[in-house]
């Protein structure tokens, strides 16, 4: 820690400014961890800093409520320590109460070493390999000391018994290792892997390169996890595919939604990545697919499916609505936006007259036509009937006439229109029985090119 650094008050998680240090009344410019020394923040109250208060640097420190310990009684007390009794954890600098889960509910006889849960009533920050002291609530006797295996366990934790063992006693490695698999498809944090562990940032990076797990973005993944993962985005796509036999392919983003709930969002593409890259699965810009799999459609569909081409292909620029297709095909509703929804993905792949509007959206300068389009077919609708006015294209609108057509007129009373010429020159449109309708050409093109009226002023 330095002068000037923000750092974090652990229970509470408030931040502060460091001011000062000292160390022994001697001004410092930097500590290291776990010098004595007296610091001045900025930002935070003295009754802020409590006992047993940490002082934190790094984001990956959190605190917790629950923690799996293991349990080393002594012989001398005489009591045991029986499922759910409070006893008193001593961490730190902190003393907080707690309450005991034994495996299977068993009691813990004095002398023996047992694997336990501690359900704190106020959060601590610890790390795997922190020891401790417990104590009976009363009388203060000491029942004997703990050991940190994991930071907020799951409640079906006797599971785990073996990797907690591999975190305590084994080596650097075979923590590693076994904190891995613990982390299962969602990974183990790299940040929070020091933590998690017990040991420095050093020693995990290098038991880590020892190990055979891979680093996918900020996470280790174990090869289980990986051959899992893979075995799953396969089973998810044949399950979409069975459900909507209709369709072209599978989304991908819905491939990833699914699940990256219970896995890392960086195993899932890995893995995605992996299935395209040995042909297990075919690409097709935001859809996936099984090698040989597409739309399934029954002969009736297929007939829909002409039918409704046919009459696209008849309204030219100005489709039909969604509501006047299902109409006059007679297709149900869900069939209909279905077979909608196969021409859009198929988009060039199909070979279309080349009056037939293609089913895309428009990429050009004049979105607002688009826009208005979908606008205008608001109704029952909805979305899809929206959606089928907008992937068709639009013809631009006419240009405007710009600004620069406005001049003086020629006997120099303002400003009037001018009428465009084949060679985009312009000439004064003839002032001569302004107001008056002289024909219907020449009204429209005066109309267009005039100005649009200003409000007049509200001022007095």
């Amino acid at each position: 820690v330095t002068a000037g650094d923000t750092i974090r008050l652990l229970p509470g998680d408030r931040s502060a400014r460091v001011r000062g240090l000292e160390v022994h009344g001697d001004a410092r410019g930097g500590v290291e961890a776990g010098r004595r020394c007296a610091l001045a923040l900025v930002g935070v109250d003295a009754s802020d800093a409590e006992r047993g208060t940490v002082v934190v640097a790094d984001p990956a420190w959190r605190e917790v409520d629950r923690v799996g310990v293991r349990i080393d009684t002594l012989v001398r007390p005489g009591r045991p320590i029986e499922q759910s009794q409070r006893v008193r954890l001593y961490l730190g600098t902190r003393e907080v109460m707690a309450r005991v889960t034994t495996r299977a509910g068993v009691t813990i006889q004095p002398g023996e070493s047992d694997w336990a849960v501690l359900t704190l009533e106020t959060p601590v920050v610890a790390r795997a390999r922190d020891r401790g002291v417990l104590r009976f609530y009363s009388p203060v006797t000491t029942i004997g000391g703990v050991r940190v295996c994991e930071l907020d366990p799951p409640r079906t934790w006797t599971g785990r018994l073996d990797e907690w063992r591999a975190v305590l006693d084994g080596s650097p490695d075979e923590a590693f290792r076994a904190l891995v698999d613990l982390a299962g498809p969602l990974g183990l944090d790299v940040a929070a892997a020091p933590i998690e562990l017990g040991l420095s940032p050093e020693s995990v990076a290098a038991a880590g390169a020892a190990s055979d797990a891979l680093r996918l973005g900020d996470r280790w993944s174990s090869r289980t996890a990986v051959t899992e993962t893979m075995d799953a985005v396969l089973e998810h796509v044949e399950r979409l595919h069975a459900a909507d036999r209709r369709a072209a392919g599978v989304s991908l983003e819905a491939v990833r939604s699914a699940l990256g709930g219970s896995r890392s969002a960086d195993l899932v593409r890995e893995c995605m990545e992996r299935h395209l890259g040995e042909g297990t699965l075919v690409g097709s810009g935001p859809l996936v697919s099984l090698p040989g799999a597409g739309a399934e459609l029954t002969p009736e569909e297929e007939g829909w499916l002409e039918a409704l081409i046919g009459a696209l292909h008849g309204g030219k620029l100005q489709p039909p609505t969604v509501n006047d297709l299902a109409t006059s095909l007679r297709v149900p509703r869900d069939v209909l936006d279905d077979l909608l929804r196969l021409l859009v993905e198929r988009g060039g792949e199909r070979d279309h007259p080349g009056d037939l509007p293609q089913f895309r959206r428009r990429r050009g300068p004049h979105r607002s036509s688009t826009r208005a389009a979908r606008r205008r077919t608001r109704g029952p609708a909805g979305r899809v009937q929206g959606r089928v006015r907008a992937v068709a294209e639009v013809p631009d609108p006419p240009p405007r006439i710009p600004r620069s057509y406005w001049g003086d007129a020629p006997d120099g009373r303002g400003a009037g229109p001018r009428e465009l010429t084949a060679g985009g020159a312009g000439r004064p449109l003839s002032r001569r029985g302004r107001g008056t309708v002289r024909s219907a050409r020449s009204s429209r093109l005066e109309n267009f090119c005039r100005p649009p009226k200003r409000a007049p002023s509200r001022r007095p």
